[in-house]
């Protein structure tokens, strides 16, 4: 884990709900879980031909959920890396 324990069952479950919540938004707002998994297309290392062959368009709403639950995960204050 990136936290260095398990979480609990109240944090799994509110992990549970926010990638839930956000992969409900991004059905809903198909464009938007499309710019957050691809970047921005007009960036040199973007090439959204070869992401959305690699992601996989049927599911793109799940990616993009689980991004977010990443990011969520990554910027707890309990994560530690090395410099």
């Amino acid at each position: 884990t990136c936290t260095g324990r398990h979480l609990t069952t109240k944090e799994l479950n509110e992990l549970t709900r926010a990638v839930q919540t956000d992969r409900d938004y991004f059905a809903a707002n198909p464009t938007a879980a499309r710019s957050l998994v691809y970047g921005n297309p007009t960036t040199a290392n973007s090439d959204p031909q070869k992401i959305g062959s690699e992601v996989g368009e049927t599911d793109i709403e799940s990616w993009a959920a689980w991004t977010l639950a990443a990011n969520l995960l990554l910027n707890l204050d309990e994560v530690v890396t090395k410099n």
